[in-house]
C-alpha cells in the first residue's frame, strides 16, 4: 500500500503484443479508476515459451517486483508459457503474504479463477455443421494434457459423435497456444494440390509435393474414391490409405491417406 492508502495491484503477463492481453488490461483499468487502486505492469515482450537466453533475459522484468508495496497480484498465467517463472512469483508473493490471483490456468499456491471454454467451444462447432453442413472439420488444441486443451478436445469429439461424424485422429493436432507450434500443424493438413490441365504431365505435382515434404514430418488428406489417378499419384508419392469414409456433404466416397517421413528411407 502507498502512504496515500491506495492499494497497489500489480499484474503480470507475457506477450506484449497480445489481444488477449490488451483486453484484459483495459479492465483493469477501469476497474482502478473505479475503485481507486493502483495498478503495475509487468510483462515480457516474448510468451517465454522456449525459455532460452532471450527468454531468460525478458523473464526479469518480474523481477522488478516491489512486493513491500503490493497488496496483491495477479497472474495472466496461460499467457506465460514457462510455468516456472508464475510459480516464482507465487512464492516469492506468498513469503510477503500477499494474495495472488492466477487468471485462466489453475497453479498451486494462488487463488485461481477460469473461464468457461467448453460451451463456446460447442456453439462454433454445431455451427460450422448445422449452418455451413461441414463435416471435415480439422481441429488444433493447445497443449496435450492442459485441462483447457483437453475439455475442447472432448467438446469437439462429442459434437461430432452426435452429428454421426467420424472422428478422425489424422485432423487433430496440438498447437500448445502458441503460434509456432500451431503453424506446424496446419501446414501438416493438405488442403488441395491443383495443377491446370494444361500443365499435367510435367511432373510438377511431383515438385510440389517434394516441396511439401521438405518442411513436414507427417502429412495426411483426403481423396474420393472415384479419382483414381489422384490416387495412384498419392500412391507414387509414399502416402498410404488410412481408412476409407463418405464425404456426407456430397454423398462420395473418399480415402484418408497419410505420409510419413520415415517411411521414405
Amino acid at each position: 500500500m502507498l502512504k496515500s492508502g491506495a492499494k497497489v495491484i500489480a499484474v503480470c503477463s507475457a506477450g506484449i503484443n497480445s489481444d488477449y492481453n490488451d483486453s484484459l488490461w483495459g479492465a483493469f483499468h477501469s476497474l482502478a479508476n473505479l475503485f481507486d487502486f493502483k495498478i503495475l505492469f509487468f510483462n515480457s515482450f516474448s510468451d517465454l515459451y522456449s525459455y532460452e537466453k532471450h527468454d531468460i533475459g525478458e523473464s526479469n522484468i518480474f523481477q522488478l517486483m516491489n512486493y513491500e508495496i503490493l497488496d496483491g497480484v495477479i497472474i495472466l498465467s496461460e499467457t506465460i508459457k514457462y510455468k516456472k517463472v508464475c510459480y516464482d512469483i507465487i512464492e516469492k508473493a506468498n513469503a510477503y503474504n500477499i494474495p495472488v490471483v492466477s487468471m485462466d490456468a489453475t497453479l498451486d499456491g494462488c487463488y485461481s479463477v477460469n473461464f468457461e471454454y467448453a460451451h463456446a467451444m460447442e456453439e462454433i462447432i454445431e455451427h460450422l455443421i448445422n449452418v455451413h453442413h461441414y463435416t471435415k472439420i480439422n481441429f488444433i488444441a493447445g497443449i496435450k494434457g492442459n485441462p483447457y486443451s483437453e475439455e475442447r478436445l472432448e467438446t469437439y469429439r462429442r459434437v461430432l459423435e452426435r452429428h454421426n461424424i467420424p472422428v478422425e485422429e489424422e485432423r487433430i493436432g496440438y498447437g500448445d497456444f502458441w503460434s509456432q507450434p500451431t503453424k506446424k500443424v496446419i501446414d501438416q493438413f493438405i488442403a488441395g494440390i491443383f495443377v491446370k490441365r494444361e500443365y499435367r504431365q510435367q511432373r510438377i505435382g511431383t515438385q510440389l509435393m517434394k516441396k511439401i515434404k521438405e518442411t513436414n514430418k507427417t502429412l495426411t488428406l483426403t481423396v474420393y474414391q472415384k479419382n483414381q489417378s489422384a490416387i495412384h499419384f498419392y500412391l507414387s508419392q509414399g502416402f498410404t490409405i488410412q481408412t476409407q469414409q463418405k464425404d456426407e456433404a456430397v454423398n462420395e466416397e473418399e480415402l484418408v491417406m497419410k505420409w510419413n517421413q520415415n517411411a521414405d528411407f
